[in-house]
């Protein structure tokens, strides 16, 4: 899950770009933050539905309410971050 500024000056300024990994990869979504500050991010996937989390320690911790799916992500360089940064070598 990435946080993206996409470059819009109103309220929707704020993007997710969620790919879920689980066996291979899936497609990514582009999903619009219904609420994002550290304190409440709110948005929801058609895969997975509705998130709600926030940021504690550099790390985003909240669940897919609908399934009940828990998520604890720290904060790193993304697979594609490392895979350009290990081609430019």
């Amino acid at each position: 899950m990435l946080i993206l500024n996409n470059g819009q000056s109103d309220l929707n300024s704020v993007s997710i770009l969620f790919q879920l990994f689980e066996g291979w990869p899936k497609k990514p979504e582009l999903l619009d933050c219904f609420e994002c500050s550290p304190d409440n991010i709110t948005f929801e996937s058609e895969v997975m539905g509705k998130f709600e989390g926030k940021v504690q320690n550099d790390t985003l911790v909240g669940e897919f309410v609908e399934i009940g799916y828990s998520l604890n992500l720290s904060r790193s360089t993304s697979f594609w971050q490392r895979s350009i940064s290990t081609q430019d070598k």
